[in-house]
C-alpha cells in the first residue's frame, strides 16, 4: 500500500468558555502492523482477508474509541488494548481486521478512530468477485494432487531411490478467455520447470534428480495473466517417505487453515493445529516451530512472509500448537506465497497490490 506518515494533532490545548478545564493534548497515529506509516486506505482481495493495524498515541494515557456507524457487517474488528469501558481504550492498541469473502461487486467501508475533539477515518476496500475469472488448475491424472481452494493446487510426490524425478501434468479447467502464464519460484527444487505441452491449457512440471532429505523440496508456480485474471498458484512438492524420517518426526499434522489472504497492509494470523504421532518415542519434540515449515515467498523486494518464533506448542501438550504467520505490507505488485511441511501440509498465501 502507499506509505506516508500521517499524524493527527488532537486538541493541542483547547480552552473553552471561562471555567472549562483544558482538553489534554493527544497525538494519535494509525500504522501498519509492523509500525510503518499508513495512508489509512487498505485494499483486500475478494477472499476472506486479514489485516492488522496499530494505534499509537502520545502521551500514552490518551483515550480514544472506534466509531462503527459507517462500518458494514462484512468488516469485523478485534482490539487488543486497555479497555476502560463505555467503548473507550486508553493508550496504544493492536486492531485485527477480518473481512468476509466477497461474492458480489467491489465494496468499501469505513471506521473512525475518535478522541474527544477529532475523528480520523480509515477506509477499507475489497475487490470485485462478479466478473473475476480465477484460473482453476487441477492434476491431469487421478491422485497425487489436491485443490487447496479454487485457483490453488498442491501436487505431491514422494522421494524414491535411486532417482527422485518429479514429473506432473496439470490442466487449467477455467473458461477464462486467456490461458494462464506460469512463473516458477523454487526452494530446493532448483531447476524445476513448467512448460506448455501443446494441448489446450495443459502444462508439464519437471525436475530430475531432487536430492533426498528430511525436509522436502518445493517449487511454487504462480499462474497469472496481468490485468486480466486473479492470481492462481501450483505448489509442486517432493516429500520424504514417512518411514525415511526419524522416528520422532513420523507424524501426521492437521492445521485449521490451508489458505490465507492478507490486505495490502499486512498483518498477523494465528492458526491452530495438532499432530498424531505414528511411532512411540522417548522424546516428543514440538513440531509447531518455524524450523519445520518451509516458506516460499518470492519477491523482488525481499522476504515478506514468515512463520514467526511465537509459533509453539501448548505448555502441557506437545501434540497441539499454534502457528503465527505474518505478512509485511505490500507495494505495487500482487504476490503469492506458500508454506509447506515434510508431512504434506500446505498453506497458500495471497496479497493484493497496494
Amino acid at each position: 500500500m502507499k506509505s506516508a506518515r500521517l499524524w493527527m494533532a488532537v486538541g493541542l490545548l483547547v480552552v473553552g468558555l471561562a471555567g472549562t478545564a483544558p482538553v489534554q493534548a493527544c497525538n494519535l497515529n494509525i500504522d501498519n502492523w509492523n509500525v510503518t506509516y499508513s495512508d489509512l486506505t487498505y485494499h483486500a482481495p475478494y477472499f476472506e482477508s486479514n489485516l492488522t493495524i496499530r494505534v499509537r498515541v502520545d502521551p500514552a494515557n490518551c483515550t480514544w474509541r472506534i466509531d462503527n456507524s459507517q462500518k458494514p457487517s462484512w468488516i469485523n474488528l478485534s482490539v487488543s488494548g486497555n479497555y476502560i469501558g463505555d467503548g473507550y481504550f486508553r493508550g496504544p492498541a493492536v486492531v485485527d481486521v477480518r473481512m468476509s469473502k466477497n461474492t458480489g461487486y467491489g465494496r468499501s467501508g469505513k471506521v473512525r478512530f475518535v478522541t474527544s475533539t477529532y475523528s480520523l477515518p480509515v477506509d477499507f476496500g475489497q475487490a470485485n468477485y462478479i466478473g473475476a475469472c480465477p484460473f482453476k488448475p487441477e492434476g491431469a491424472t487421478t491422485g497425487g494432487w489436491k485443490v487447496i481452494t479454487p485457483g490453488f493446487l498442491a501436487v505431491t510426490q514422494n522421494m524414491s531411490m535411486p532417482a527422485n524425478n518429479f514429473r506432473a501434468t496439470i490442466v487449467d479447467k477455467s473458461t477464462c478467455a486467456l490461458s494462464p502464464r506460469p512463473h516458477a519460484y523454487t526452494f530446493g527444487m532448483t531447476g524445476a520447470t513448467i512448460q506448455a505441452t501443446g494441448q489446450p491449457r495443459t502444462y508439464l512440471i519437471n525436475r530430475s534428480g531432487v536430492p533426498r532429505n528430511t525436509t522436502g523440496e518445493g517449487a511454487l508456480f504462480v499462474m497469472s495473466q496481468p490485468g486480466y485474471a486473479a492470481f492462481g498458484g501450483v505448489l509442486a512438492q517432493e516429500l520424504p517417505l514417512p518411514a525415511a524420517l526419524p522416528p520422532e518426526l513420523q507424524v501426521t499434522m492437521s492445521l485449521d487453515k490451508s489458505f490465507l489472504s492478507f490486505a495490502d497492509g499486512g498483518g498477523v494470523v494465528r492458526i491452530g493445529g495438532s499432530v498424531k504421532r505414528l511411532v512411540s518415542t522417548p522424546t516428543k519434540p514440538c513440531l509447531f516451530a518455524p524450523g519445520y515449515f518451509t516458506v516460499m515467498a518470492p519477491s523482488s523486494s525481499g522476504s515478506w512472509l514468515s512463520v514467526t518464533s511465537e509459533s509453539s506448542c501448548k505448555p502441557t501438550n506437545s501434540n497441539s500448537g499454534t502457528l503465527v504467520i505474518t505478512a509485511l505490507p505490500n507495494g505495487p505488485n500482487a504476490r503469492v506465497g506458500a508454506i509447506f511441511t515434510a508431512w504434506g501440509n500446505v498453506i497458500f498465501v495471497v496479497q493484493p497490490a497496494s
